[in-house]
């Protein structure tokens, strides 16, 4: 367990602040001033992290759903040791309302860490919630749920050896075993956590009373929905609203649990039906009306969507470790080391969770928010999604970052990458899965990175110099070092930005399809670095017009045959400048 050491309030108001994190809770100070080396439950180091790390205790905070710098995201490789800190974590607060929550996120021991209690809530609230009236104060309380099961000295009992799923024979809210809570006759606000390991729960009231929900993972709906009951799988968070207001003092009414355990499983198998109680008080609570709207939520629209990813949820052997084989969950048969997806800054995407499995999968991604776009049934003979296609329920409607992927369907989630680049984790929420190994990262690469040759298009040149901005600098990944970009039209360039190759390679440029490659308007600053340029076609063809301030370092440029003879490269009008074996070949001043 961790402790976030500088501040301990209920909630957080949207302003920027930092934290440092310092191991304190599960490891346990002993009277001698020395602290545990070795980790409460067992660690088994044939998973991916205990293998590199061994029995030593790690453990690193990660603010899931936070929009936050790559650096302060909790990334698992970035665990530390007992008696260690973190560095500094920025958490700009960025985002609109909603509910946050903090965990352990220690590569391949997530599940020991999160299984020991840490597990609390981090709100945001902006000036649209705090102009809608809602319940506040003693009438919004946090419901944190997890299961566990317990030694008979207390203690937590948990899976000797790694399994695929725990579920705990008790459940526990806010760290209390069934606990009951005495309410007033009124309105409260309930914060919803599913911070368990492997559970679902399906919640209702019963005495079958509604329940009102206002808000998923990360913010309001836009309208109050009226459920009879609700489902929430590992990581995903609702925000409700129960009205107490019409029972007799003494009414007790249990918060009830329905969920089959694996989920969506077989009905009654493995279910732990109470949850909480509530007893009715005989003084008045809160009694203000609920508002009709809560928020404007903007729509991700299919056809903004550059790219379109599938991934195969699916379980396979892992390599025999001391002689035990134990079956993996993966994401496209790949590992954590496996990088594949570079989604562009600022781009939208839509990605898939196509799930054969058997159970459902919680699949989470950190940094960005997204939105539910609709489910379709698998074929089991073909492996594709086929027949009608199933918008989300009301209940999954608004700004997520946690999706039920529900075994025999496809789920399709829309996606904007923005806020910060770098590398982040996507996963199972199921920790379990999670740690054995259904977690990999992609990298939000910027704007300003060409990452592809094709002409137009995020990862483009022609995308990175649209978006760029003055000053800035336009790089090109090594993965295209020696390859050619090929122009099907002239590029503008009308800003002051750097286009520089780092790259051992020169990357090449080729407009042969154009007239003239590239054009340099008056007033601009351009400097280009380390290319091999194709001019343009014809024998007025150009590979550049320069009517600006324009320089050139180690650049060679070709006629539209390739060769160094022929036309004119260059058309020069403005100021030039060659440095370091330009070879090239000008027109008049």
């Amino acid at each position: 367990g961790c402790h976030i050491s500088q501040h301990k309030q209920k909630y957080f108001k949207k302003q920027a602040f930092l934290i440092t994190v310092q191991w304190i809770n599960n490891l346990r100070v002993f009277e001698t001033g020395l602290l545990r080396t070795s980790h409460v439950l067992n660690i088994d180091t044939c998973l991916h992290g205990p293998d590199m790390t061994g029995l030593t205790p790690l453990a690193v905070v990660h603010l899931h759903g936070g929009k936050v710098p790559h650096n302060s995201d909790g990334y698992p490789e970035d665990a530390f040791p007992p008696g260690d800190s973190s560095g500094i974590y920025f958490y700009p607060n960025i985002q609109p309302a909603g509910t946050l929550w903090y965990h352990d996120h220690a590569l391949g021991i997530t599940r020991l860490n999160v299984m020991m209690g840490l597990a609390g809530l981090y709100y945001l609230r902006d000036s649209n919630e705090l102009s809608l009236n809602l319940p506040s104060g003693e009438y919004e309380i946090p419901l944190v749920i997890q299961d566990k099961s317990f030694h008979t000295d207390g203690s937590i009992a948990y899976n000797e050896n790694f399994e695929d799923h725990f579920f705990g024979d008790k459940i526990l809210v806010n760290g209390k075993v069934w606990p009951y809570l005495n309410v007033k006759k009124g309105k409260y606000r309930f914060r919803l956590v599913n911070g368990s390991n492997s559970r679902a729960y399906t919640l209702a009231l019963s005495n079958g009373a509604q329940l009102t929900q206002i808000g998923s993972d990360l913010g309001f709906l836009e309208t109050p929905v009226m459920l009879d009951s609700l489902t929430l799988l590992p990581g995903e968070r609702y925000d409700l609203v129960v009205d107490f207001s019409s029972y007799a003092t003494g009414t007790q009414i249990l918060l009830t649990n329905s969920a089959p355990a694996p989920f969506p499983g077989f009905a009654g198998v493995g279910v732990i039906p109470n949850v909480l109680k509530f007893i009715v008080q005989s003084a008045a609570g809160y009694t203000s009306p609920l508002p009709s709207t809560l928020a404007e939520i903007e729509t991700l629209l299919p056809a903004n969507a550059v790219e379109q990813r599938v991934f195969e949820l699916m379980a396979m052997a892992s390599p025999p470790c001391a002689g035990i084989s134990h079956p993996m969950w993966s994401i496209n048969g790949l590992g954590w080391d496996d990088i594949t997806e570079f989604p562009v800054y600022g781009t939208t995407e839509i990605w898939t969770w196509h799930n054969q499995s058997g159970i459902s999968h919680p699949m989470h991604l950190h940094l960005v928010s997204f939105q539910i776009l609709d489910r379709q049934a698998i074929n089991e003979a073909t492996g594709q999604p086929e027949g009608p296609i199933l918008p989300p329920a009301a209940s999954e409607k608004g700004w997520k970052d946690t999706a039920n992927s529900p075994p025999g369907f496809s789920t399709r989630v829309i996606v904007r990458f923005d806020g910060f680049t770098g590398l982040y984790p996507y996963h199972c929420h199921i920790l379990e899965h999670e740690d054995h190994e259904m977690m990999r990262q992609y990298e939000v690469v910027p704007c300003q990175l060409v990452t592809k040759t094709i002409n137009a298009g995020p990862g483009s040149l022609r995308y990175a110099i649209d978006c760029a901005e003055n000053g800035d600098t336009i790089f090109f990944d090594n993965s295209i070092a020696g390859d050619t970009i090929i122009l099907n039209d002239p590029l503008l360039l009308n800003k002051n930005i750097f286009i520089i190759n780092t790259n051992a390679n020169a990357v090449t440029i080729n407009g042969q399809n154009t007239m003239h490659l590239l054009q340099i308007t008056s007033g601009s600053n351009i400097t280009m670095e380390h290319f091999q340029i194709i001019s343009g076609m014809g024998t007025y063809g150009r590979a550049i017009i320069n009517d600006g301030n324009l320089i050139l370092d180690n650049i060679s440029i070709l006629d539209s045959t390739g060769g160094l003879n022929g036309g004119y490269t260059v058309s020069n009008h403005g100021l030039l400048t060659l440095k370091h074996n330009c070879n090239i070949k000008l027109s008049s001043f």
